[in-house]
């Protein structure tokens, strides 16, 4: 029974050592008292819940704030600049003032911002993307007079293209 007592105490004692050991007593505490621990979290839960009452809360502008300041941390115990971490820090603060913000209105108009500007960042891949798949065929030029791209057939030497927009006429070779 004794070298039973010593062997649990070793256990615990490496137990205690690690971050483990505190989730482990609160997943023990919750198991023997269901009742208790359940309440506790529901009058945590609510008590949160009356907090965030009014504030912005999250969007995809704070949670891309969130990845982006993340990969910065990342990329930071790869390659020591202290920049990156000011930078994390910085972004993880702004984040957080985000969330706990209770100015509406001022969260929503940036949220909308960041989504326009990924929405033009994501077309630009997209036109590209077509635009590759078609540069074995095609040739594009744009219009010296409208800037208009205007798409000929590879390979026919010296040609004259004529712009749909504003019909000028220029001369390139495909």
């Amino acid at each position: 029974m004794t070298n039973l007592l010593i062997k649990k105490q070793d256990i615990f004692l490496t137990f205690y050592k690690t971050a483990i050991f505190h989730k482990m007593i609160m997943v023990f505490y919750f198991y023997k008292n269901k009742k208790e621990g359940f309440y506790i979290l529901m009058k945590l839960k609510e008590k949160f819940q009356q907090f965030m009452y009014g504030r912005y809360g999250t969007d995809e502008f704070s949670r891309f704030l969130l990845y982006f300041a993340l990969a910065l941390m990342v990329i930071t115990l790869f390659v020591r600049v202290p920049l990156f971490n000011t930078l994390a820090l910085a972004l993880l603060v702004y984040c957080y003032f985000r969330m706990f913000s209770k100015n509406i209105y001022k969260r929503a108009d940036e949220n909308r911002m960041f989504l326009q500007k990924k929405q033009q960042f994501l077309n630009y891949f997209r036109k590209n993307k077509d635009h590759m798949g078609q540069m074995k065929e095609y040739r594009f030029f744009k219009c010296p007079n409208c800037k208009q791209k205007v798409r000929v057939p590879r390979g026919k030497g010296k040609i004259k293209i004529h712009c749909p927009r504003c019909h000028n006429d220029f001369i390139k070779k495909s």
